[in-house]
């Protein structure tokens, strides 16, 4: 099921919940990020970008983005995985057991 954003109209709280897509939310319990106190008020639904999951119509990141981004890469070979980039501490091959 997927994840929609709302802000309580009387609060001011962000909730993420997860629903069916023909649902209608209007109301549920939440905490007031300012007091703490329990709140039921009106919830309106927030337009956020949707997430895409790697294969499902996108590449993915490049690899200088995830060498950027300080991740350790490796490809497959006939003996196991061997590094193309990432941290010193990573090992060079990781055998295929």
């Amino acid at each position: 099921m997927p994840a929609y954003d709302y802000r309580c109209k009387t609060c001011g709280a962000e909730l993420e919940i997860t629903h069916k897509i023909k649902a209608a939310v209007s109301e549920q319990e939440h905490q007031d990020p300012e007091t703490g106190a329990s709140c039921t008020g009106p919830l309106e639904q927030l337009i956020s970008s949707v997430g895409l999951a790697h294969g499902v119509g996108t590449k993915g990141p490049s690899d200088s983005k995830l060498q950027s981004l300080g991740f350790t890469k490796y490809v497959r070979g006939s003996k196991g995985y061997d590094k193309v980039f990432g941290k010193d501490v990573a090992p060079k091959h990781i055998d295929r057991e």
